[in-house]
């Protein structure tokens, strides 16, 4: 029998210094000291944009969030109804009876026939307040099924007086968390959202998900990508290679995830197929001229951290097949399992005297610190038994979605909303 051959060391340690490098930069990062952020003094004009297609659960919940923003000048809301088949267009109708005033406007558009993008969507929306002139100062886009803190308007707009910033955008929580995959997928938003905060101390950000404000200036002359299936990275990436910022802020928002393993599938194979439709797109930005977004973030965390995901995990599928084949072949020539395992002083320090186990709980030791920061900064709770699930386990499942999403891109097999 053939026995695999063990893993060299030369592929093994330049991955574990790749992951320290990139741990180490977000720690640097976090000691940085915080910006200073000017209270505003006038109140310009902002209009959410609404993309809402059978949300009739969740429409009203999100648009009371609005109309109650702690802000002094005029909010308007546009709710784009995308061929709904529920009751969506009879509450959007209830709302703006019950709710409509002076500085709270709200209103609906309709799309007679979805397309099932929501780029499309979103597009439609700007068409409409472009061609009726008298354009907010700021133009927000808002998911259907995400909710906003009071004062997240305020702290925003505020954040549009520094120089170069043209977009906002928020740290983002599972507004549902009560389930497994639904507990696995507030960690992973906790972590995402804490280093997208690190990323914006250093002008580093690149995403405009779920929520995001822009200057009407930008959109008036840059839509929607509707080509791509990730439009909140698309055009983020292009606000990015116009030599502008996107401003983080540390207001959650909290949004409805997936709990269904189907549904998680096909909204992550989705990003990653996005991410990488993308980061071709864009590539020039892996420049020094972009600052740390060209020469951290894309082309250290984006692609060489993917990279590094992926080796992780073959190198420990090699591995569990290594010592398997070796077991295996053992037991060919007559060796019989025994399961008197003795632990003693000298077994425990030959164990850690391998770098690579050394190296390892190293590892770890920094997840669990950057973990503890995020849990800190967010003022969240986390069982740390779902932690460790999220880490040894969940972790895989996102492996297999990243797997997914590359064969999907590279084959050009249909990805869909």
């Amino acid at each position: 029998m053939t026995v695999l051959p063990q893993l060299p060391i030369w592929i093994v340690y330049p991955l574990l210094f790749v992951g320290f490098f990139i741990a180490i930069f977000y720690l640097l990062i976090f000691f940085k000291k915080s910006r200073t952020i000017e209270k505003i003094t006038s109140f310009p004009s902002i209009t959410f944009m609404i993309p809402a297609k059978n949300v009739q659960t969740t429409l009203e919940s999100c648009v009371l969030k609005i109309i109650n923003q702690n802000y002094e000048g005029k909010i308007s809301i546009l709710i784009i109804n995308d061929a709904s088949t529920d009751n969506t267009v009879k509450i959007a109708k209830e709302l703006i009876k019950k709710y409509s005033k002076e500085n709270r406007e709200i209103r609906i558009i309709s799309r007679e026939k979805s397309t099932g993008y929501k780029s499309h969507v979103l597009n439609f929306g700007l068409k409409y307040l472009f061609s009726k002139g008298n354009i907010s100062d700021i133009i927000a886009h808002l998911d259907a099924d995400t909710f906003i803190p009071r004062n997240l308007v305020i702290e925003g707009v505020s954040r549009f007086q520094e120089d170069k910033v043209m977009a906002v955008t928020s740290w983002m929580m599972p507004q549902n968390e009560k389930k497994f995959l639904a507990r696995m997928q507030k960690i992973e938003y906790l972590m995402t959202s804490f280093y997208r905060y690190l990323l914006g101390r250093v002008d580093a950000v690149c995403i405009a998900p779920a929520f995001t404000m822009f200057k009407s200036e930008f959109l008036k002359t840059n839509r929607y990508d509707e080509k791509t299936l990730t439009e909140d990275f698309e055009i983020a990436l292009r606000v990015k290679s116009k030599g502008y910022n996107i401003a983080y802020l540390d207001e959650k928002i909290t949004t409805i995830i997936p709990e269904k393993f189907n549904e998680l599938r096909k909204e992550r194979v989705r990003w990653w197929h996005g991410t990488f439709q993308n980061m071709f797109k864009y590539k020039h930005l892996i420049s020094p001229k972009y600052g740390a977004l060209g020469t951290f973030f894309l082309p250290i965390t984006v692609i060489l951290g993917t990279l590094l995901m992926l080796a992780a995990a073959l190198i420990i599928v090699y591995g569990v097949s290594f010592n398997t084949a070796n077991l295996v072949h053992d037991m060919l020539l007559g060796w019989k399992l025994r399961w008197d395992v003795k632990i003693d002083f000298f077994t425990v320090s030959l164990f850690l005297s391998d770098t690579r186990v050394v190296l390892s709980i190293f590892a770890l030791l920094i997840s669990i610190l950057f973990f503890s920061f995020a849990l800190s900064k967010a003022n969240e709770k986390v069982n740390f038994f779902d932690y460790l699930i999220s880490v040894f386990v969940y972790g895989w499942l996102l492996i297999y979605f990243c797997i997914e999403g590359v064969i999907k891109y590279i084959f050009k097999l249909k990805v869909t909303w």
